[in-house]
């Protein structure tokens, strides 16, 4: 029986961290821009990272199966994509706080302040524009930031890994 030759958490590691990478860039770019806040912007940002994570579970189970003889159980899919999705959460989570505390702190201000416009814009009393300050304070603090970013990394990553693994996956033969 052959060995496994390459580890789903090395593969997991490599392309977690590119994605993660990449992720911030994005984040930086969109508020060096000072387009936090825009609507039409947060479609666009969500539609890009679903369309990089996807992307980037595709490539890392394309990067196992590799250096496994073109092999990958379904379990092994998952697995990768799901520590993938964690290692992005750890890595952009992470860079994104250190940006917001100590090199652009003035990020959350300018989304929060483009936020209320809207709140106001929509008739919003100032009692409910208080209370959803409240809120929106508390989700953007970096800490919070930082660990709904991990946890949305892992449960991305769970999900779509049980479609691209079920489409990847090639198991072994028994007979081999």
């Amino acid at each position: 029986m052959e060995e496994q030759k390459t580890s789903t958490a090395s593969i997991a590691l490599k392309w977690g961290a590119i994605s993660g990478i990449i992720s911030f860039i994005i984040t930086v770019i969109t508020s060096s821009l000072k387009l936090n806040g825009d609507p039409t912007m947060g479609i666009a940002s969500t539609v890009i990272s679903i369309a990089l994570t996807i992307v980037t579970l595709i490539l890392a189970m394309k990067n196992f199966k590799s250096g496994n003889n073109d092999y990958m159980s379904f379990g092994q899919g998952l697995g990768i994509g799901t520590l993938t999705g964690a290692i992005w959460g750890v890595v952009a989570g992470a860079l994104n706080l250190v940006y917001t505390k100590f090199i652009d702190n003035s990020a959350i201000t300018q989304a929060m302040a483009k936020a209320r416009e809207q709140w106001e814009s929509q008739g919003m009393s100032d009692e409910q524009i208080e209370q959803a300050s409240k809120w929106g304070g508390m989700m953007t603090n970096p800490g919070i930031a930082f660990v709904i970013t991990v946890i949305t990394g892992v449960l991305v990553g769970l999900v779509l890994s049980l479609i691209i693994s079920a489409v990847l996956k090639k198991e072994k033969s028994i007979f081999e």
